[in-house]
């Protein structure tokens, strides 16, 4: 069920591509936590609001990179042991 979700989800995208969309995203959630930390934030929003956005966004951020590091060493390992390393494909 999992496998079919991401299919179609991600289709037939290739792994480099991917890898770009999850540089971005990193380099998005670390810009958003340099704009939180900012003293003009405190100064306009609530600042219960911020703390809780500063955590989701931190969660994310970190997640986002661990799976990146996780695509960097292990699953690209997998890859090259199975022999399947240019297109996610469907089962």
């Amino acid at each position: 069920m999992i496998a079919k979700a991401l299919n179609w989800l991600i289709g037939d995208l290739k792994p480099v591509h991917l890898d770009g969309m999850l540089y971005i995203l990193i380099a998005v959630f670390a810009a958003m936590q340099i704009t939180l930390t900012s003293d003009e934030v405190y100064k306009y929003a609530n600042p219960y609001f911020v703390f809780y956005t500063k955590a989701v966004v931190g969660c994310c951020g970190a997640a986002v990179g661990a799976l990146k590091m996780f695509r960097s060493n292990s699953y690209a390992e997998h890859r090259k042991e199975t022999g399947n390393t240019d297109r996610f494909t469907k089962p």
